[in-house]
């Protein structure tokens, strides 16, 4: 490749780094997009600026990178895994939200393995776009807590939407014997900001060497606490507090990751809605929203070969609220949903053939970050539905194999 067209694509990829957490772009509402009179927002057909660079950045790389220097395996997975679900349109109901949300996980995928290729060039940027992002997102959100509503303005066209304390369905908490609202920022629930706040933090931490190291820590541990604390998320809080303790013990005595622990923790995201019914102090909005499974109308076929994406929010024995017209809270129990058990099995194939070796090789230093995203993808679904998410796990996992390979 020319200095030239790395220079172009270098810049393509921090421009859409530097995106991800804008909501910038058109929604369309089409019929299916609205359930029950409830407008859900990732059943709407959209595109964000993110998504163009994403393409942009993906044939910028198939077209400058020679052959040889391509690892196609990802390529091909990420091209496998569209083909099957175009294969899927034959059997489910919304192939719309289907096909887009099948190019969506192509494109996060295919980005992903292009950033990753180019990290040589773009590393010693990404802490400071992380950083800069989660700045920003704290600022924002501490004005919107600050107001108890949005801002409006200039934010509103980076992806703010309009609220306040008495909007219905906004998300509040009770501080002192008082109802407050909680701020979202870009986002579309203070879950979903904090779950950012925790995959970008994790991305920054990783690229976060020297100079400067311990004042860049500092910056990063202050931004992330002050973001995961004010969205008053409880999965958030603890999953920040297990990965600090961990890697705080990691430091003394080094953990060896193990079969034990990843099939402990597997357990735990299999099963993690069984555990909401046997905690009788949780909320009982949070306990009815995994109990969401249980309504689900499953047959053998559609357990075997999926029901497409959110194929779960059409299978419901009935719809009571709004809390009810919502993808499963679990991201593997949805994944299984939508693609079906059979295509999921073959993932897990490929991940031990591909990636568990080189995790056993390596053993100390990634009990911490598996630990920070067990929690959310077992009891909550942000991280499959909302495309930031999606990207910012892109991230997440672009981070983690580059400390695999020591190549952060």
């Amino acid at each position: 490749m020319s200095k030239c067209a790395r220079n172009l694509l270098s810049f393509v990829q921090l421009f859409f780094l530097i995106s991800l957490p804008m909501q910038f772009g058109p929604h369309f509402w089409q019929a299916n997009s609205f359930i029950s009179g409830y407008r859900i927002d990732y059943l709407s057909l959209y595109i964000y600026f993110s998504d163009i660079l994403a393409i942009i950045t993906i044939l910028l790389e198939l077209i400058f990178y020679k052959k040889r220097q391509i690892n196609y395996f990802w390529i091909n997975l990420s091209i496998g895994i569209f083909i099957y679900n175009l294969i899927q349109l034959f059997w489910v109901k919304q192939q719309w939200v289907h096909i887009v949300w099948s190019i969506r996980i192509m494109l996060c995928l295919m980005a992903s393995v292009s950033i990753y290729y180019n990290l040589k060039n773009i590393k010693k940027y990404i802490f400071w776009i992380a950083l800069g992002q989660l700045s920003i997102i704290a600022i924002i959100a501490l004005t919107q807590f600050i107001h108890q509503g949005s801002l409006n303005g200039f934010w509103y066209y980076l992806g703010e939407r309009l609220f306040s304390i008495q909007t219905p369905g906004i998300a509040k908490t009770d501080l002192f014997g008082r109802l407050i609202l909680r701020p979202y920022a870009f986002f579309s629930h203070p879950n979903t900001m904090a779950g950012y706040a925790l995959l970008m933090g994790y991305v920054a931490y990783i690229f976060s060497k020297s100079p400067y190291y311990k004042i860049k820590i500092i910056g990063l541990f202050l931004t992330t606490f002050i973001l995961v604390g004010i969205s008053f998320s409880q999965i958030a809080w603890v999953a920040l507090s297990l990965f600090l303790l961990i890697s705080s013990i990691n430091r003394k005595h080094p953990i060896k990751l193990n079969k034990i622990h990843l099939v402990i923790l597997s357990l735990l995201v299999v099963i993690s809605p069984k555990i909401l019914q046997a905690l009788p102090f949780l909320r009982s909005d949070i306990v009815s929203r995994n109990l969401i499974l249980q309504n689900i109308k499953i047959t053998p076929s559609t357990l075997l070969l999926g029901q497409g994406w959110f194929g779960s929010l059409l299978s419901r024995t009935s719809y009571i609220n709004i809390v009810d017209i919502q993808p499963i809270h679990n991201v593997i129990w949805e994944l299984v949903i939508s693609i079906g058990f059979i295509p999921c099995l073959f993932a897990l194939y490929l991940f031990y053939k591909n990636v568990y070796k080189k995790i056993n090789e390596i053993n100390e230093g990634l009990l911490a970050p598996i630990a920070l995203i067990v929690l959310p993808i077992s009891f909550d679904h942000y991280i499959l539905t909302q495309i930031q998410i999606l990207y910012a796990f892109g991230m997440f996992v672009v981070a983690l194999t580059a400390f695999l390979y020591n190549k952060n």
